[in-house]
Order: C-alpha cells, then structure tokens, then sequence
C-alpha cells in the first residue's frame, strides 16, 4: 500500500477510538474540524480577496491609461484651442482691415459716381452746344446753298459773256485749250479712256488742272450733260471716313447729289482706308466705289478774267 493508504486507515482507528460507544465525536476532534473548516474559509477568502485585489489593479492600470489619453486628448484639444483663438485673431485683424478697404471704396465709389455725374453735366452740356452748332451749320448751309448757286449763275453769265467777248475778238485768242470746253468760269475736259481715279487726278494735273468739283446745281446740270451720261470720276473722295474736295472746298457747304441721299454707310474698319472715291452716275446722281476701279473722268481748269 502507499503512505497516503496508510495514512488514513490510522486516522480511521484514531478516529474509532476517540468515538464514544454511542458514536458521540470527542470533543477534541470536534474543535479540529471547526478550525480546519475556518482556516479553509479565511484562506478561500483570502484568495477572493488576492482575485478582486489583482482585478483592482488591472481596472487601476486601465484607467490610468485611459487618464493618459484623456490628458493627451485635452493636450490636444487645448493646442486646438490656441489655434483656433489665433485663427480668430487672424479673422478679426482681417475683417477690421476688410472693414477698412470698404470705407476705402465707398468713398472712391462717392467720388467716381461725383465724376460721371459732372461728366454727364459737360456731356449734356457739350450735346446742347452740338445741337446748337448742328443747327447753326444747317442754316448756314440753307443760307449758302442758294449762294452757291447764285454764284455759280453768275459765273455763267460771266462765261457767256466771256464767251461773246471771245467770238468778238475770233478765234485768235480761244479761252480753252482744243479738246476742252468752256463753263462759267472755268474749262472742262472729258477723258477718252477709263483710269483708277489716282491715275486720273494725276492726268489732270499733267494737264494744268484737277478732278472736276462741283460747286451748284448749274454745274452739276452742265456736266450731266458733257458727261453724256457716263459713269465719270470726280473730285471727291474719302479720307479716314470725310469726304473731301481736291481742292478743298468745303463738302458741308456745296450742294451734294448722292443717289441714295447719302454714302454708303461701310464699317468703322473700313474708314481708315482712303480706298472710296466718287463718280458721276448717268442717273443724275454720285455714287461712290473702290478708287481703283477704272472710269472716265472729268478735269477742270478754273480761269481766272481779269
């Protein structure tokens, strides 16, 4: 048998012997059980105590570590506090400044809205006199038409006269040169081949003259004629969008014969280009065209009777 056999058959007979015959436990084995029996609770509680001891430090260890992330956490959220306050500052330095540039604008604002309203003033003002120069220059030309005309009836009237004092003397001394025919005041030639109207001009001067300028409505009914009714340039062309006489004369106060009541009316690009030049229509009439184009032409010598 083992030791532990043996063991506890000997505790079996103490125990036998110790026992009344009634069966009655001595008292002496009673207290042994009663402090075994303690001595097993005091050491099962004092494992619970050691179990709940342990798990208070595992709970102290979590919440530690927990208090590390929740001071890390208020770290960070204390940065971001200070962040965002300077972000605050910023904003507000920003808004003061944006505050400032406003004011700034407002009172160029006042100023330039000053501006447009003394510029709409002197617009107004300078329309006014526009108007009134318009007006003014509108009677003039109603006053000097009639004028022209009366001047260009004079001119005739010396022409004929002229040319009675011509057919008086003969033929010795004529007024115009052969191939040319004597107007008013002045001797006109009518060209037998076609030209650009710069090769015409300058034909003309070759000539001792220039492109014909009609100054009245006798005028303009003679060279309806004389043209016989061909398409002939004459002595007006456009230059930067006006229209002006070869010699100068003024377009506003001569009398003008466009078929259309006017020119063309090109694009503004166009106007830069002294390209448009003006020809007698077999309409009684102007018109304009490219100067490059070819057409009989007219010149004029003006004479002056002394």
């Amino acid at each position: 048998m083992s030791k532990t056999e043996d063991l506890e058959m000997e505790s079996d007979e103490m125990m036998k012997k110790e026992t009344h015959d009634n069966g009655t436990p001595a008292p002496k084995n009673t207290q042994y059980w009663v402090v075994l029996i303690l001595v097993i609770i005091i050491m099962f509680m004092f494992l619970i105590l050691v179990f709940f001891t342990i798990l208070q430090f595992i709970q102290y260890g979590n919440l530690t570590e927990e208090q590390t992330l929740l001071m890390n956490d208020v770290s960070n959220l204390s940065s971001l506090l200070e962040h965002i306050e300077k972000i605050v500052a910023d904003l507000t330095l920003r808004q003061d400044d944006l505050i400032y540039q406003q004011e700034i604008l407002s009172t160029k604002q006042s100023r330039v809205s000053f501006k447009l309203e003394r510029l709409d003033s002197e617009l107004e003002l300078e329309r006014n006199i526009t108007d009134r120069l318009s007006t003014d220059l509108e009677n003039v030309k109603q006053g000097t038409r009639p004028l022209s005309n009366d001047i260009q009836r004079i001119s005739g009237a010396v022409g004929k006269l002229a040319d009675g004092i011509q057919k008086a003397h003969g033929p010795s001394t004529p007024l115009c040169e052969t191939h040319w025919v004597h107007y008013g005041l002045s001797c006109y030639y009518k060209s037998w081949k076609a030209e650009s109207w710069e090769d015409a001009r300058k034909d003309c001067k070759y000539n001792m003259s220039d492109l014909v300028v009609i100054n009245g409505e006798d005028e303009m009914n003679f060279l309806y004629h004389f043209s016989e009714q061909e398409v002939t340039w004459i002595g007006l062309a456009e230059e930067r969008g006006i229209w002006k006489w070869v010699d100068d004369t003024s377009y506003e106060m001569t009398p003008t014969h466009w078929q259309y009541g006017g020119p063309y009316p090109w694009p503004a690009s166009d106007l830069k280009k002294k390209d448009e030049c003006a020809y007698l229509l077999k309409e009684h009439s102007w018109s304009h065209d490219k100067c490059s184009h070819k057409f009989m032409y007219i010149c004029e010598n003006k004479r002056i009777l002394l």
